[in-house]
């Protein structure tokens, strides 16, 4: 089936959308354990593929630290 072009937007959008919910977590998780994070270690968060971002949160449930997670 050959998809239109609103119909590739708008798969688009809602990936995007999922891809900003995750990295919102993920920030959200990560200032609840470690406390407020810089605006570098945000910025390297949302730039985070949702694959990426993924692998964080489950890293983020045994880590002790930023650092340990590469942040």
């Amino acid at each position: 089936m050959i998809k239109t072009t609103f119909e590739k937007g708008v798969e688009q959008g809602i990936e995007q959308g999922i891809r900003r919910g995750q990295h919102e977590l993920l920030i959200n998780q990560l200032e609840e354990k470690f406390g407020d994070l810089s605006p570098r270690t945000r910025k390297r968060v949302q730039a985070l593929s949702l694959a990426e971002a993924r692998k964080f949160g489950i890293k983020l449930l045994t880590a002790e630290s930023l650092a340990e997670l590469g942040l």
